[in-house]
């Protein structure tokens, strides 16, 4: 049996996981679905889920149709690292050169939350709210920071559960 490395799973299934969020986000886009709410998000992240899955799948059909629960782990999180980077940049181009318009959409939304919650909005408040959407916009490293810490947090919880759904271990193995 063939020893595969789980790196160039994880990079593999990373480059097809920023592809499909990347398709997702534009058939959004095309069919002017609002992509900040909860019912975008959650389809986003299914889709991102069943690309991992194929992912460990391939990887435990390469493999003897064996995994083991850290391979199963490092695949997910390499997978979901890559996707946020692919992603992160993505959405500096979808901001600046797909839809322009999508920071005020952000602005409203965000305006639109703080009101629904019954917060008063300052005008402090406001240009807050206003300075961190037209931040976002641009790249810098806070913000790909933040990026990259959420991804990981988000893809460290994923892996664990993903790793050890799919994980099967091979009975020849010692340990």
């Amino acid at each position: 049996m063939d020893n595969p490395s789980v790196f160039p799973h994880g990079i593999k299934t990373g480059v097809i996981a920023g592809i499909a969020a990347i398709l997702v986000t534009l058939l959004a886009y095309v069919l002017n679905i609002n992509m900040l709410g909860w019912a975008f998000q959650g389809v986003s992240y299914l889709v991102l889920i069943g690309v991992m899955i194929y992912g460990l799948l391939g990887f435990r059909k390469a493999n003897g149709g064996y995994m083991a629960f850290a391979q199963g782990l490092l695949i997910v999180l390499t997978a979901g690292m890559i996707c946020a980077v692919i992603n992160y940049f993505f959405g500096l181009l979808y901001y600046n050169v797909i839809n322009p318009g999508f920071e005020q959409e952000v602005i409203e939304n965000s305006l639109a939350a703080y009101e629904k919650v019954g917060i008063t909005v300052t005008d402090e408040v406001e240009e807050l709210i206003r300075s961190n959407a037209e931040a976002s916009t641009h790249f810098s490293w806070r913000y790909f920071s933040y990026a990259i810490v959420l991804a990981l947090f988000v893809w460290t919880i994923l892996s664990l559960i993903l790793g050890a759904i799919f994980s099967k271990k091979d009975p020849n193995d010692i340990l």
